[in-house]
């Protein structure tokens, strides 16, 4: 099997939806100039909203069985912030790695594993 990709262009429209529908009101997600003062970029996206794609990355390469006792391990290791655009790969093992790719070096943003019943795939 191949790896398998998803792209997730982050716009600050698609955080303030997303943040309305789950109700979280912080400000890193909202007000720019709030969260450059706290050392991001811009603001920042929802975590939650970033790995959705991931699971669905996760059930394309497990397929139903993901369903029924799949998990993922995440580990975020950078902000993912508006205009930014995630790159998301899972390889044959369950392996998976986001990366921001529109910024210098495509700074790797998240990094786990997926697995059914506590295997890898």
């Amino acid at each position: 099997m191949a790896r398998i990709e998803s792209v997730l262009q982050v716009t600050q429209a698609r955080i303030d939806r997303y943040g309305r529908a789950n109700g979280d009101a912080e400000m890193l997600h909202y007000d720019a100039v709030h969260a450059q003062a706290r050392g991001f970029r811009g603001t920042i996206a929802h975590g939650t909203m970033l790995i959705a794609p991931l699971f669905d990355l996760a059930l394309r390469r497990h397929g139903e069985r993901f369903l029924n006792g799949g998990s993922l391990s995440l580990k975020w290791t950078a902000p993912v912030c508006a205009g930014d655009v995630q790159l998301a790969a899972i390889d044959d093992e369950g392996r998976i790695e986001a990366v921001i790719e529109n910024q210098p070096g495509c700074p790797t943003s998240i990094r786990g594993e997926s697995s059914c019943g506590g295997q890898t795939a």
